[in-house]
């Protein structure tokens, strides 16, 4: 029997889906500094490592999971280490592949996610299907969610999905990724490592639906923020057998994410005429915030610097003696009577 995934757009899936294509224009749209979108990038990267290994359990904090990715030594269990550097292996797999000419979603390409996702971890059953009963469960309570199906039933399940998804069925890629993942965690195709396999198998659908944006945003980070929802709404699809919840919390998380991601965007881009006039230099968030009203205004004082961005007095001083070196600003004035002046 083919997979025919049951499911209602409800108000608030819908209501999500606008604010999804809303922020996704504004961030394609852009005019992100290279080496701007290049640190957008890498943050999404650590926060969804971080995120996916973490809804499993691992015990690395995001400082140590940026350090091991950055190839530095960490004190920790190794099987932490190890599930941090394998979900980066599986991003940049992920990066490396979905823009290849007639790309399709495979078993065989599941499976090599999850070979990779459980490389010096467990080789001997890295990509191959369970042959052994197993449980899904909220790995922060210990809670079993439902009972996937039996292990002989794997292949074709797995078969019917990669067939569902390769069709042309004319629905938003938000919901097929919410599908596509659910679907995998259902099966639990794999001895281990099926959460992040699905999560995965979530972010290449999206990207190979034209929803990469840049690749700057973080599919897990909601659902490792909110594991109650996310363990939650598994549990409720399957109870409802509907998959309704699960894709009505995965708009949501996404249309979360991206509302952020949209707002950092803006905040560095600012517009074409800003990029135009500082041109190619590194600005932090504060800094940021303030030409908005260096624009505007054309000065501003410290204390004022102070009150929009909430840096303290020494913190406001070293920003805007940077911006000076970094010619954006000119400092009127000497003593304690000073301002700093826009450079247009």
């Amino acid at each position: 029997m083919a997979f025919l995934p049951k499911f209602n757009i409800t108000t608030s899936t819908a209501r999500n889906l606008e604010i999804i294509a809303e922020s996704k224009g504004v961030i394609e749209n852009a005019p992100l500094l290279p080496a701007y979108e290049s640190r957008l990038r890498e943050e999404a990267r650590l926060r969804s490592v971080h995120a996916s290994i973490r809804l499993e359990g691992n015990r690395l904090e995001e400082v140590q999971v940026e350090k091991v990715l950055k190839g530095q030594n960490v004190k920790a269990w190794k099987k932490d280490i190890q599930e941090a550097k394998n979900y980066a292996k599986v991003l940049d797999f992920i990066d490396d592949i979905y823009q290849k000419r007639d790309f399709r979603i495979t078993e065989a390409l599941i499976r090599e996610i999850n070979k990779i996702i459980l490389k010096d971890i467990d080789d001997k059953n890295g990509g191959l299907y369970r042959q052994i009963p197993v449980a899904v469960q909220n790995t922060k309570t210990g809670q079993i969610i439902f009972q996937p199906p039996e292990f002989y039933d794997v292949p074709i399940l797995t078969r019917e999905l990669t067939q569902w998804l390769n069709l042309d069925k004319g629905i938003s890629p938000i919901i097929e990724s919410a599908i596509a993942h659910y679907e995998l965690v259902r099966i639990h195709p794999f001895a281990d490592g099926n959460g992040r396999s699905s999560r995965a198998l979530a972010i290449l659908v999206l990207y190979t639906r034209g929803y990469n944006i840049k690749r700057i945003f973080s599919v897990e980070d909601y659902a490792d923020e909110h594991p109650d929802d996310y363990y939650g709404a598994l549990r409720k699809s399957d109870e409802t057998n509907t998959l309704t919840p699960f894709v009505e919390f995965f708009a949501e998380a996404l249309a979360n994410e991206l509302s952020k991601v949209k707002d950092k965007v803006l905040l560095y881009s600012q517009d074409r005429k800003l990029r135009e006039k500082i041109g190619q230099v590194y600005l932090n968030e504060r800094q940021w915030k303030a030409l908005a009203t260096l624009i505007d205004k054309g000065q501003i004082e410290r204390v004022e610097y102070e009150q929009i961005t909430g840096a303290s007095t020494k913190t406001a001083e070293r920003d805007l003696k940077d911006l000076v070196e970094k010619k954006v600003v000119t400092r009127i004035g000497a003593g304690r009577k000073y301002y700093y002046k826009f450079n247009p």
